[in-house]
């Protein structure tokens, strides 16, 4: 009885096993095509009612040409002339993490918040730009609160999601990726995100159980 018991067992490990490693495959292709739009999707904010609003557009078709040393001139001297708008410190905020001063970026979203803590994309973006820093559990709250301003931002979901994966925490994974799954069209990323839900839901299941089962 003892032996059956823990050739099961030996089989359910190796099966949850699999399930990991196939996981961590599908995290490896992620990582490698979709880094930016899965993990720190950061948003850039527009606003037309801005008096310079002629140069918000040039900002944002530099950065999504690759040319963010320009883009950040850009910002900075908008920024200059209106140092409390948060659309604006929002975009040199994402223009600073491009560059990689994840630091800095933060910054300029805290004095965003300040003037503004209604605004989801600035949460988004402080738990990325934290995130990157390394400081992973003041990331979570900040998307979380992104999330209960916006309950469809699909980026601050997304984010979520990873950071659930990241610890773990395989139910509240698939909760986030289910959510994700309604706002998404057909297409390659949400076939990649019913996937990993699939593979998501089975290690949940067999994860609970396994604790049932001690």
């Amino acid at each position: 009885m003892k032996i059956e018991l823990r050739r099961r067992d030996l089989v359910k490990g190796f099966l949850l096993g699999s399930l990991l490693v196939m996981i961590g495959m599908v995290s490896l292709w992620k990582w490698a095509k979709r880094t930016h739009t899965i993990s720190d999707p950061l948003r850039l904010s527009k606003s037309p009612d801005l008096g310079s609003a002629s140069l918000i557009p040039m900002g944002v078709r530099l950065v999504r040409d690759g040319k963010f040393i320009e883009a950040k001139g850009v910002f900075e001297a908008l920024v200059e002339k209106d140092p409390k708008n948060p659309t604006l410190l929002n975009n040199l905020a994402y223009v600073e993490g491009e560059l990689g001063d994840w630091v800095l970026s933060a910054q300029y979203l805290e004095k965003a918040l300040q003037v503004s803590d209604k605004c989801s994309e600035c949460w988004n973006n402080l738990g990325v730009a934290l995130y990157r820093q390394g400081k992973k559990e003041e990331a979570r709250p900040k998307w979380k609160r992104a999330v209960e301003l916006a309950p469809n931002y699909l980026d601050a979901l997304l984010n979520l999601g990873v950071h659930a994966e990241d610890d773990a925490e395989w139910e509240e994974a698939v909760r986030v990726y289910s959510k994700v799954t309604t706002l998404l069209g057909e297409g390659e990323l949400r076939g990649w995100i019913k996937f990993r839900l699939t593979l998501l839901t089975q290690v949940a299941r067999s994860s609970t159980r396994g604790l049932a089962n001690q």
